[in-house]
């Protein structure tokens, strides 16, 4: 074993995307719907729902808006994964260095790795950081390999100067 390559997984990173963008669509148009009901109530039943229908539709409103926000953030982050997973491979190591994310480095220019969780519920990253302060990143929930795996063939090639520190995604 001299060589392993870990290969990003398209499908799974366009499956996040579709996943994100769907959510996003049924929530916001279960609030549409929610104040659509609810303003139909109010004109049925003036005297009943007077009092309170427009603090629900104010509410509904700017919860659906802070929802939105997010989730608009969450489906650019997977636009980013899917874009990155396009590339091919992912990680690539040998017993001279490690190229991630098409950045090669020599075993000994290697700061440290990280496993680091996702952002909104996106992919969990391994983030690579040079001795010289550069990070390279790779969304590792589309790749064909579990961070474990990539610490293992990370120590084993390295001769045990490197490893992935897995600590945070506890």
């Amino acid at each position: 074993m001299d060589e392993i390559g870990i290969y990003y997984q398209p499908e799974l990173a366009g499956e996040q995307v579709r996943r994100v963008r769907l959510l996003m669509l049924v929530r916001l148009g279960w609030a549409v719907l929610s104040v659509a009901l609810v303003l139909v109530a109010w004109r049925v039943w003036p005297d009943a729902t007077n009092g309170w229908v427009w603090w629900y539709v104010g509410l509904t409103g700017a919860w659906a808006l802070v929802l939105l926000v997010i989730d608009v953030f969450r489906w650019r982050f997977a636009l980013a994964d899917a874009r990155a997973a396009a590339q091919g491979l992912a990680i690539g190591l040998n017993r001279d260095g490690v190229m991630i994310n098409r950045e090669w480095l020599p075993w000994a220019e290697v700061g440290s790795v990280r496993a680091l969780p996702g952002r909104l519920q996106t992919s969990a990253r391994l983030v690579a950081t040079s001795r010289d302060q550069r990070s390279f990143s790779v969304p590792l929930d589309f790749t064909d390999a579990m961070p474990a795996s990539v610490d293992s063939a990370m120590r084993v090639l390295s001769a045990g100067r490197v490893w992935v520190d897995l600590s945070r995604l506890d």
